[in-house]
């Protein structure tokens, strides 16, 4: 599956069952999330440059990073 450039300062990274990183590419703090099947995870903050990481319930594939 090609995935279309993300706009804003959230950017998915790595994820595995259970988790998903999150990187801010901007020079400011953010809060964002990741875009699942269901009820997407609670904001995090992540400050400028930095990367989070977010859990995820069973069976959640993370399709993007977003700000929120």
């Amino acid at each position: 599956m090609i995935q279309a450039p993300e706009p804003g300062c959230a950017k998915l990274g790595a994820h595995g069952q259970w988790w998903a990183d999150i990187h801010n590419v901007c020079g400011h703090t953010i809060s964002a999330s990741v875009e699942v099947d269901g009820w997407d995870p609670s904001c995090i903050q992540i400050g400028p440059g930095g990367v989070g990481r977010i859990g995820l319930d069973q069976g959640d594939e993370p399709y993007y990073a977003y700000e929120c």
